[in-house]
């Protein structure tokens, strides 16, 4: 077993631990000597990419995201001759179904405070290309809103999709009904909210 194979890189990992944490539903089944074998590598070769298990974890959430962005990305374009509103619910349904498909990553992601350390700066491409994607979503929010609030606006769709979708990770929703209705007309109520207000 070779220290520092070459095939193994920072993103290879990354992407090794995401799965490894989706297939055991926890960080803390996924002590760094198991990430290491899964990988052949030795234990300590792994602390030549992340100081320590936070910062990989955090690297872990940012990969999260990214993916998470781009799914919404591909929505967007598969939507974009439709009207703002139309494109918003769309993105809200591919969202929640993200949440769905990946519950324990996308909780890790949304529960984990970042480290005061960062990995070399290696997240920073990936954090301004989710900041991009968000100003892109608000753009599209500023159309229904109108600009002066669309950043409020863009906040409070936010806290209704990952609100509702955590909850339903969590399984707080039983009381019956249709969940992929409740939701879609919750997004689509608070959004014509705003139009109605402008």
């Amino acid at each position: 077993m070779s220290p520092y194979p070459a095939q193994v890189t920072q993103e290879r990992i990354v992407e090794t631990a995401w799965r490894m944490i989706e297939e055991d539903g926890s960080m803390e089944n996924l002590p760094v000597s198991r990430l290491a074998k899964e990988l052949g590598v030795k234990a300590p070769s792994l602390y030549r990419y992340f100081a320590s298990k936070a910062e990989l974890l955090q690297a872990v959430n940012t990969y999260t995201l990214s993916l998470l962005f781009e799914e919404m990305n591909i929505v967007l374009e598969g939507h974009r001759q439709q009207a703002p509103l139309e494109q918003l619910i769309a993105v809200a349904k591919g969202f929640r179904q993200f949440g769905h498909q990946h519950p324990v990553v996308y909780t890790l992601a949304f529960t984990t405070i970042e480290p005061d350390a960062n990995n070399g700066g290696q997240d920073s491409a990936e954090k301004n290309q989710q900041f991009a994607d968000l100003l892109r979503l608000q753009a599209l929010v500023s159309e229904i809103s109108g600009g002066t609030h669309s950043l409020t606006a863009l906040r409070g769709l936010l806290a209704i999709m990952h609100g509702f979708v955590m909850l339903e990770i969590n399984q707080q929703l039983r009381r019956g009904g249709d969940l992929d209705e409740a939701y879609e007309k919750s997004v689509e109520a608070y959004l014509r909210g705003w139009q109605n207000s402008t």
